[in-house]
């Protein structure tokens, strides 16, 4: 499922708007077959604080738009959140626009606008490639009572990781090439299905390198401004993470967590202080936590009796799916989360990025290991609880004739 209000990253804060002026001449005009007279939302994604702009299609679909553009435009033209498309526009031009209304995103195209063209093959090839997410994803609804739903979800993983790798190189080429900086900008904001394909923090050289080419072909424009501010920001943050990282290092005392379980109960960390605690950030829609559980589960059912406890953190915003993930994967331990998705609490204490991600902590709270899976978790564990063979009673005389 796609959505307009997650496409970007740098225009997060920048609700949009439209401002119509008195041009004599649309800037954007155009036909969407099967329209029907609906009404069709311009908004700018280059203004903070602005309303969307609509007209009514005419009987045959035509519509247009009058637009003050005295700076580079980001700009949406969209039915609802699902369906829309996207323009770059520049002063002096006018977009003109066919497409079918049953999906803008997948029939448009677009003359008159050079960036807008090109952006338009960008923003294709990510919709093919959300075509088969979506389709993987259908795969996994299906199978989700299967027994084999193990040895799918890793395959379905693993098709999933290859289009994400596809997508990002071609992402990456994109802003290489640098045919056009405002597509450039358009593409650092672009996802498969839930999943960012650029992390500010992991990925920061590419958002300065856009920066630098959208502050020399565009200086002083308000889409200039707001990448530049972003990258300040965002190295302001950054650093601000390396301290935070280091309260989290090896050895350091593992932050409080206090958050409701599925009862709506609050469950502290320090409830479980006494045991070693494996701390895991997970969802319910997040495929390789969902295939992580199992190995988590046979390692549950190994040394829960020695002293081992899970404590998992979910950063669902549905309490029905996380509820119903629980139940599937068989997860016995404490759960807990707060449903605000990435804005947890937990996740911002523990500087959570990318989920899964894991602190093994001792008895005392400290920590003894990070993001350790799969054998590796069973390998420390071992470590931790050595195998200790029940003592052998050698026979005697006694125990014998007895």
């Amino acid at each position: 499922m796609r959505t307009f209000f997650s496409i970007s990253i740098l225009s997060t804060m920048l609700l949009v708007s439209s401002c119509i002026g008195g041009e004599t001449e649309p800037q954007i005009k155009g036909s969407i077959y099967e329209g029907g007279e609906k009404i069709v939302y311009l908004l700018d994604l280059s203004k903070k604080g602005s309303k969307p702009d609509s007209v009514q299609l005419s009987v045959n679909g035509d519509f247009q738009f009058f637009v003050d553009i005295e700076e580079p435009k980001d700009l949406l033209l969209y039915f609802d959140q699902e369906n829309y498309l996207r323009l770059l526009l520049l002063p002096d031009e006018t977009a003109i626009i066919t497409a079918d209304a049953a999906d803008l995103l997948a029939t448009y195209r677009v003359e008159g606008s050079p960036h807008s063209e090109i952006l338009r093959e960008v923003m294709y090839a990510n919709w093919l490639d959300n075509i088969i997410i979506d389709s993987l994803n259908m795969v996994y609804k299906t199978n989700e009572n299967s027994p084999r739903l193990l040895q799918i979800m890793e395959q379905l993983n693993s098709e999933a990781i290859v289009i994400r790798d596809k997508q990002r190189a071609y992402l990456e080429s994109v802003i290489k090439e640098n045919k056009s900086s405002l597509v450039s900008y358009v593409a650092l904001s672009m996802q498969l299905g839930v999943n960012k394909l650029f992390n500010p923090t992991a990925d920061s050289q590419w958002f300065k390198m856009v920066d630098s080419m959208v502050n020399a072909d565009f200086p002083e424009t308000t889409i200039a401004n707001t990448i530049r501010t972003f990258v300040e920001a965002n190295e302001t943050r950054i650093k601000n993470n390396l301290t935070a990282e280091q309260r989290l290092e090896v050895g350091s005392v593992a932050p409080e967590i206090s958050l409701p379980n599925v009862n709506g109960d609050t469950l502290k960390l320090s409830s479980l202080r006494g045991k070693y605690v494996l701390i895991d950030f997970w969802a319910s829609w997040c495929k390789p936590c969902r295939l992580e559980n199992q190995n988590l589960l046979r390692n549950y059912n190994i040394f829960r009796w020695r002293n081992f406890a899970i404590y998992q953190v979910s950063l669902d915003k549905d309490k029905s799916e996380w509820q119903k993930a629980i139940r599937a994967d068989y997860l016995s331990w404490a759960n807990v989360s707060d449903l605000k998705f990435w804005d947890n609490q937990a996740a911002k204490d523990y500087n959570i990025e990318g989920i899964p991600s894991n602190f093994l902590i001792d008895p005392q709270g400290v920590i003894i290991a990070r993001d350790i899976y799969g054998d590796e978790l069973t390998k420390k564990l071992r470590e931790i609880f050595p195998y200790i063979p029940r003592k052998v009673v050698e026979p005697t005389v006694s125990t014998v004739s007895e």
